[in-house]
């Protein structure tokens, strides 16, 4: 459903694709990217599990998530699909809000859409250790064959935070997007 990641014969480092795959510090710090595989080859939670736990991408594809709806000249419009257009133009977006209030479950609705729309590529970043590979990330983005939706869920915290570095470095070009979730306490 969507272009994969891709580095041309010339990028034969340890920073692009390795066999179609992110490199491993990107793995370890927590990313991953959207795939046909990645999404399809999950089973979905319970619902009632699932809102236990959190909704991750299994049950975002299912329908479990919920969408939220926003008052426009237009009328009423569906959060992700605003979100998504904002991203699509070009715009960084941060969803700020308390803690369970909806906003990493928006961005894994929002996530899905880019990948389902067959956008570009998605690489999500839930958690995992310290993100401080920002070269090698910047690499997959700059090999991708699409634009890329960069998602990063708690990124204000200290683990995480390293992605605002890219979002500067991207800032005002065309080929990655980045899709931010942060607490309103942080």
């Amino acid at each position: 459903a969507t272009d994969r990641l891709t580095a041309s014969a010339d990028d034969v480092t340890t920073t692009a694709l390795v066999d179609g795959r992110l490199p491993p510090q990107l793995r370890d710090e927590g990313f991953v990217e959207l795939d046909d595989a990645y999404v399809d080859g999950r089973d979905s939670l319970e619902l009632t599990s699932s809102y236990r736990v959190g909704l991750g991408f299994p049950e975002v594809a299912e329908g479990q998530s919920v969408d939220r709806y926003v008052s426009s000249d237009d009328g009423d419009e569906s959060l992700t699909d605003a979100l998504v257009d904002r991203l699509r133009d070009g715009q960084d977006v941060a969803v700020v809000g308390p803690p369970g209030s909806g906003k990493s479950s928006l961005c894994k609705r929002v996530a899905h859409t880019w990948f389902e729309d067959d956008i570009g590529a998605v690489l999500y970043r839930e958690g995992g250790d310290r993100f401080e590979s920002t070269a090698a990330l910047e690499r997959v983005v700059e090999c991708a064959a699409s634009p890329t939706l960069v998602v990063v869920e708690d990124a204000v915290r200290r683990d995480a935070n390293a992605v605002f570095e890219l979002v500067e470095t991207f800032g005002g070009r065309d080929d990655a997007v980045f899709l931010l979730d942060a607490r309103e306490t942080e």
